[in-house]
């Protein structure tokens, strides 16, 4: 249906641009509830673009008042990398391991120690943000902007994908400005919606 693909479309044409685009830092995804599960299989596929070099991990903790998810995610940042270093390895080729960190520097820390023990094919990493539930999006905004901002992990760009009712981390995307964030809005319009439905039922 063209409610879907039209969103799909653009979602691919954008994360083209951001793979391509190194210069830019942040891309930001708000998508629709109905859209989220096809959003999240195709941005991590973007890690196979050609212009590409970086290793995507794709990170689903949620972000709540009462667990940021943080610890989570340098547990599933460290997971993601055993299973590339032992990927690589079956290639021939020596990644770095690392293990997972404890505390509340805990993502920073196994962030960095990747980027600086990847070696070639890759370069840096593009961490994939898609919490599950953000029920304090302001805070998630701040944490985002302090590890953007980390002199140790330059050699990471973020992704971060979120529902359609979820504040984007707007003053963020306003200080990186236009040459280095995106944004894109992965909604299906009504109106379109309303006449594949038309479509369908007259058997077009």
């Amino acid at each position: 249906m063209q409610s879907v693909s039209d969103p799909l479309n653009l979602l691919h044409e954008d994360g083209s641009w951001f793979a391509r685009a190194h210069e830019l830092r942040l891309w930001v995804v708000s998508c629709d509830a109905s859209l989220r599960n096809p959003v999240l299989a195709l941005v991590p596929k973007l890690e196979f673009h050609a212009d590409n070099q970086s290793a995507w991990p794709l990170l689903l903790d949620a972000h709540t008042k009462a667990d940021d998810g943080w610890q989570l995610r340098a547990n599933a940042l460290a997971a993601d990398w055993a299973r590339r270093v032992e990927a690589f390895a079956k290639e021939g080729i020596a990644q770095g391991p690392v293990k997972a960190a404890q505390g509340p520097t805990a993502f920073r820390t196994a962030a960095a120690v990747i980027t600086e023990s990847m070696v070639a094919p890759l370069a840096g990493l593009v961490i994939v943000l898609a919490p599950t539930i953000v029920q304090h999006a302001d805070r998630l905004e701040s944490d985002l902007t302090a590890l953007m901002g980390d002199p140790a992990l330059q050699k990471c760009r973020w992704v971060l994908v979120i529902d359609l009712d979820v504040a984007p981390p707007q003053t963020l995307i306003d200080a990186l400005g236009p040459q280095r964030a995106l944004v894109t809005r992965c909604r299906i319009d009504p109106a379109q919606q309303s006449r594949d439905l038309s479509a369908m039922l007259a058997g077009d």
